[in-house]
């Protein structure tokens, strides 16, 4: 990972597996919203294609939520791709593409948002 990726407030690279089998860390329960906007990757028809998963420097696999629009574009910026999910929607993400953590409201710097969410 290179040094400019220090402006993140939990560094983390773009990931399509999960990491090796590891000892998981007590987790704590904390409430959040109802539904959360997750940035999407188009497909060249325009359709949502992919929910992005993200390796974080503990090399846990984390889905990058939002809990609202403007907080999404204020992270990602006003043209990242997005899609509203459901407690019943992240579930069946997380059957098909398993992660280890939800990470809500993480502010992408432009300069990494094409690297990370293959967005602009």
């Amino acid at each position: 990972m290179d040094s400019s990726s220090t402006t993140y407030q939990i560094p983390c690279q773009p990931t399509t597996e999960r990491p090796a089998a590891a000892a998981d860390p007590p987790e704590e329960l904390v409430a959040g919203p109802p539904v959360v906007y997750l940035p999407v990757r188009l497909a060249p028809d325009g359709t949502p294609q992919e929910v992005p998963l993200l390796r974080l420097a503990d090399s846990r696999v984390a889905l990058l939520g939002y809990s609202a629009l403007d907080r999404l574009r204020a992270c990602l910026g006003e043209r990242q791709p997005w899609m509203l999910a459901t407690a019943e929607v992240l579930a069946a993400l997380a059957e098909h593409r398993p992660y280890d953590v939800k990470v809500l409201d993480l502010p992408v710097p432009p300069e990494h948002r094409a690297r990370l969410l293959g967005a602009g």
